[in-house]
């Protein structure tokens, strides 16, 4: 895994573009990210991912040495899902 640091200076020396620029396009597109995820609950980056958010309402179930009936906690689930040329690049480099 990649740090920021590793990414951006990779990013600049493929492209040419000075690191500070890269830096800050990528703290954009956080701010972006976060904005968009709060306010739809969804963000998607065009060919790489796509990331949901979704409420998990409570759900009752039965305490198994109790024998009572309970309420989980409600909560957020975050799901990342890889765009279809990711999922095919790893499968056709599995093959391989």
């Amino acid at each position: 895994m990649s740090k920021r640091t590793e990414l951006t200076s990779r990013i600049s020396g493929d492209t040419g573009i000075a690191k500070t620029v890269v830096d800050d396009v990528l703290s954009s597109l956080i701010d972006i990210a976060m904005e968009d995820v709060l306010n739809t609950g969804t963000f998607t980056i065009p060919g790489i991912a796509t990331i949901n958010v979704y409420e998990r309402k409570p759900m009752r179930y039965m305490n198994v040495r109790t024998h009572e009936y309970e309420m989980t906690k409600s909560g957020y689930k975050v799901s990342a899902v890889a765009s279809h040329h990711i999922k095919s690049a790893v499968k056709k480099a599995a093959r391989e």
